[in-house]
């Protein structure tokens, strides 16, 4: 949670900063970096968790185990980019992980205002990985929950380089 609000805190992030590198290029390398790390941590479980499957059953549905596996990566980068947002703007990493938290949490309960929201919010995401591995539902069929995350997230990332761009430090 405290991608850049701790690094903003402890006074590394000063030192970079004077060095030739763009407020948001640091922005983008943390963004690049946590992506980084939580695909290689989510292949190798993700791995592990379809052989293991496999070796226990004698068969496994690998085009809904990736199709869902995908949504997943999806999820996480919103999670991610909503994170980096709040650290970017605030200097605080406990008060960046609430509002990420206080976020997620609005926008898992959105669709309960309305049940048209259900397909493009967040939920919507988590609900596509469930129908896809009991195979009632395909990634096409969620492409609204990936598109509107996507948006959120690039739009979050870009918000947050506008913001730290003229803060302070």
């Amino acid at each position: 949670m405290g991608l850049v609000s701790e690094e903003k805190v402890k006074g590394t992030l000063q030192m970079v900063i004077t060095k030739p590198v763009s407020r948001s290029a640091v922005v983008f390398s943390k963004l690049i970096a946590q992506n980084v790390i939580i695909l290689g941590s989510t292949i190798m479980g993700a791995f592990a968790c379809y052989f293991y499957t496999v070796l226990l059953f004698h068969k496994g549905k690998l085009l809904e185990f990736s199709q869902a596996f995908l949504l997943i990566l999806v999820y996480y980068f919103l999670i991610i980019s909503i994170s980096l947002f709040f650290s970017s703007i605030l200097n605080n990493q406990i008060g960046a992980g609430g509002l990420t938290l206080l976020s997620l949490i609005i926008l898992y309960f959105i669709p309960y205002l309305s049940n048209k929201l259900e397909k493009y919010i967040l939920s919507g995401l988590t609900t596509s990985v469930m129908e896809i591995m009991k195979g009632e539902n395909s990634l096409s069929q969620s492409i609204w929950p990936i598109i509107t995350s996507l948006i959120i997230s690039i739009g979050l990332i870009f918000l947050g380089c506008l913001i730290f761009n003229r803060q302070e430090l």
